[in-house]
């Protein structure tokens, strides 16, 4: 995606790390309209996981890199915990001019209306100028319903909502819709009826369309998979639930913001910041640039569990703002007695345990219906998630976790602020601890991060792979770590594997091709017996797996033997050392080993 910069900013801009499969999922989804089988699409996901920041890559690139497809981006984002809720003339007036500018700066080729939210004064102007026949049409009809004294504010929120699936059908211009913060919509307050009503009921038809389908996204996942796509719209959205990003894609971006803020991050640095945060992107975000003291003392590891001390307990700290933003609203309205916190204390100590009213009500010796009303809130207030109808799963982001039991011991426990942080720098530790034992996987997953970036391009093999000519880098449907098979009583692993399909001439028709690489961060070169034991287990698991292709790469830090290198060229593995390797990153933006 080398476009030019799009006309809307991109909230994580060079901090962007994969997120490649739903970027590749709602690209498919948008260029395919019109189609048969087409559905509406819901990203959900917790606020600050990236949802934002997907969408707008995505219009990005259809913005740029496609001319059917008519992207139009509404976002309902500056009304999210506004005082009074969204009218339904400012939501008449937000989604027509969102529709516009859309449709101006895609059809004229003016990104700058997007890059500068030009308002509906000034698109009405430019509309004259452009004598767009379609934009003109659209107008009078919207100045039309407004200003119809027989009109009703329900009848024009009526018509703008099928407004894109008119446009399209009629014009015969196939549109994706992308709505952010969709859930705003449950509650619109009609001026004319003195009510509040929930709009997202209006969205049934456009939903079904197949010629102007929509994506929408949600940050109250019980708010968005209740009030917003229940009722009327259930079944109509197809949901894809946005999560923390993965080893290998955090600890990309654990190196990129060091890189930026230039802190040197060590192996150790980004493997401890990863347990502590288990890939939820802010806050990997907030630790690398906190304002606590202790970011100078980075990259000593001890200086991470300050950090998140600070972060979490210091009226300065980001990320304690982000969650009394979010949830703290919620706990003060919990009931006098404590109940819902104490439950959502043992939740928090229990973070395995599968959380059903029977169970917290026997642990904790309280009623069950009592619990029972504590977890609808708790869920309500998005801090547990719905598992089953009648269980719920904990809060899955640790550092929230930790917060959580920090205001417990200080609101319900009555502890000073200096007791109540002994457990948590007691929990810091013991986090930071299992990030030691994972030293050994580092490389791989670095390895895989790489894998994951391959792009279907051929390049040159030599600066990279130590063989002469060209290498096509496959662009992979899997990456598989620690995969292997035991023939005839004797294990055989490899590292990371990376699986694409091999397409065999006919349309649908494909196989499995794989590149099977092994991963050596050792000080020593690796000698002959390394390369054969190599070469034992990719026959091994290639007999297993029965792969169409099959390409074999060496990595070994500290490079190999004369001898290893002569045995590895007559075989036709490619190998890398650790400069090698790191151009290879480079090539995919990727920052390189430092190990």
């Amino acid at each position: 995606m080398d476009a030019p910069r799009g006309p809307l900013e991109e909230p994580a801009g060079e901090w962007f790390v994969n997120r490649r499969e739903e970027l590749d999922l709602f690209w498919q989804w948008a260029t395919g309209v019109p189609h048969p089988d087409r559905r509406s699409f819901a990203l959900v996901g917790l606020r600050r996981t990236g949802k934002t920041a997907i969408l707008h890559k995505l219009f990005n690139r259809l913005f740029y890199e496609q001319t059917r497809v008519l992207p139009i981006y509404i976002s309902f984002a500056r009304y999210l915990n506004r005082p009074t809720p969204l009218n339904s003339y400012e939501f008449a007036e937000e989604y027509f001019a969102s529709y516009l500018r859309s449709y101006l700066a895609f059809r004229h080729r003016r990104p700058e209306l997007l890059e500068f939210r030009a308002a509906l004064p000034d698109l009405r102007v430019l509309i004259g100028e452009l004598a767009d026949e379609v934009a003109q049409s659209l107008m009078t009809s919207y100045d039309r319903a407004l200003t119809d004294p027989l009109g009703t504010a329900y009848g024009l929120v009526q018509w703008l909502i099928d407004m894109p699936r008119g446009v399209a059908t009629v014009y015969n211009i196939p549109t994706a819709v992308i709505i952010d913060e969709f859930q705003v919509l449950t509650n619109v307050y009609n001026p004319d009826q003195q009510l509040h009503n929930n709009l997202t009921d209006s969205f049934q038809q456009a939903a079904e369309s197949r010629s102007a389908p929509l994506l929408i996204s949600g940050s109250s996942i019980s708010m968005l998979m209740g009030d917003a796509l229940g009722g009327m719209l259930s079944g109509r959205f197809a949901s894809w639930y946005l999560g923390p990003l993965a080893q290998e894609h955090a600890l990309d971006l654990i190196f990129r913001l060091g890189q930026t803020r230039k802190i040197l991050v060590t192996q150790a640095l980004a493997l401890a910041i990863w347990e502590v945060t288990q890939g939820y992107p802010y806050s990997i975000e907030r630790i690398m640039v906190s304002l606590s003291p202790a970011v100078r003392q980075l990259p000593e590891v001890n200086a991470l569990k300050e950090i998140i001390l600070f972060e979490l307990t210091d009226k300065l700290g980001a990320l304690r703002e982000h969650y009394e933003h979010e949830y703290g609203k919620y706990m003060r309205a919990f009931n006098g007695d404590h109940t819902a916190r104490k439950i959502l204390f043992w939740i928090t100590t229990h973070p395995d345990a599968r959380i059903a009213p029977d169970i917290v009500a026997a642990a904790l010796g309280m009623d069950i219906l009592q619990v029972q009303e504590a977890l609808e809130k708790l869920y309500r207030a998005d801090v547990i998630q719905r598992a089953t109808i009648s269980s719920f799963q904990g809060p899955t982001d640790p550092l929230l976790r930790e917060f959580l039991r920090y205001e417990h011991y200080l609101d319900v426990e009555n502890l000073t602020e200096s007791a109540a942080t002994t457990d948590l720098r007691k929990q810091l530790n013991a986090k930071i601890g299992e990030s030691n034992r994972q030293t050994g996987h580092f490389t791989e997953i670095i390895v895989a991060g790489v894998l994951n970036n391959f792009d279907n391009r051929a390049a040159e093999s030599q600066p990279y792979f130590s063989v002469p000519g060209t290498v096509n880098l496959p662009r992979m449907e899997k990456i598989l770590r620690r995969e292997g098979v035991v023939k005839e009583g004797i294990p055989h692993e490899i590292d990371v594997i990376g699986e694409y399909k091999l397409y065999n001439g006919l349309e649908g028709n494909a196989s499995l091709g794989a590149w099977l690489v092994a991963v050596r961060y050792r000080g020593q070169k690796m000698g002959v017996s390394d390369v054969t034991d190599f070469s034992t287990d990719v026959t091994a698991l290639q007999d297993e797996k029965q792969y169409g292709e099959v390409t074999r790469w060496y990595f070994s830090k500290a490079g190999f033997t004369e001898a290893a290198i002569q045995q590895l060229q007559e075989q036709g593995t490619y190998f890398s050392d650790l400069k090698q390797f790191n151009a290879l990153a480079a090539r995919f933006g990727l920052l390189p080993l430092t190990m």
